[in-house]
């Protein structure tokens, strides 16, 4: 695989309209949380399981008690110049983005939702990764795991998102923060993200090592049966955004 060194970085960024990046800076723990979602703190200590849903099916490695957004942190790390810890309110300040896409899971359903969040662009200036960097593997809170190129990680449509359709995302649906990629299966885009290490090639995630998952990810031709309607649709180009 070539070497994606910094310069190219950069153009990558701004081929996806990413091209504004923001300084973002360690954060002490005591620090105080704004622009919170109100209704963490009752839910606090409840436990996340998988649901079939008539709306949206919720989809986690396994049960767990996410961490609030008062106390979680988001550590990126790995081959960069400067490590960052975030919190909740720090990730609000990154330039936002908002899409409307569907989430298509290997299960054989999707769903659309309208997402807001960031790019990872945004975080390239800040933590300045090493030329050796050459993808990301991103850590859950349910102790997941998965991993992206950078090359996919700098595309457009490419989304760290912590909202949806609107509001803050759920403890269901990956708050406090979680990956939109939506041309690849569901199992890419990791939930409950705490850390984002940037390493030197493109290892298999959780799913890839212990089913028969492709490492890419990508949507391939079959069927697909949306929770909106419950109709089947064909699909019949692979590798692409899903725009039904």
């Amino acid at each position: 695989m070539p070497v994606l060194t910094r310069r190219r970085f950069l153009q990558l960024a701004t081929a996806g309209g990413l091209a504004k990046m923001a300084t973002a800076c360690a954060v002490p723990d005591d620090q105080p949380m704004t622009n919170l979602p109100p209704s963490t703190t009752p839910s606090r200590g409840r436990t996340v399981k998988n649901q079939d849903r008539e709306d949206r099916n919720v989809r986690y490695y396994r049960p767990f008690v996410p961490p609030t957004p008062e106390e979680w942190r988001l550590t990126v790390n790995g081959l960069v110049s400067k490590t960052l810890v975030l919190s909740f309110s720090d990730i609000q300040e990154l330039p936002a983005e908002e899409q409307d896409s569907r989430m298509k899971c290997v299960e054989c359903w999707s769903f659309r939702a309208r997402w807001g969040g960031f790019g990872m662009a945004s975080l390239l200036n800040s933590v300045q990764p090493t030329d050796k960097a050459l993808a990301v593997r991103l850590t859950c809170g349910d102790g997941y795991w998965e991993v992206l190129t950078l090359q996919e990680l700098l595309r457009e449509r490419v989304l760290l998102a912590y909202r949806m359709d609107g509001e803050f995302l759920t403890e269901e649906y990956g708050s406090p923060l979680r990956l939109i990629v939506p041309w690849k299966y569901g199992y890419k885009g990791a939930k409950c993200i705490t850390g984002l290490e940037f390493v030197p090639d493109l290892d298999a995630g959780y799913w890839s090592t212990v089913g028969p998952y492709t490492v890419q990810g990508d949507i391939q031709v079959g069927f697909d049966h949306p929770q909106e309607t419950g109709n089947q649709v064909r699909i019949t180009t692979p590798g692409v955004e899903l725009t039904y």
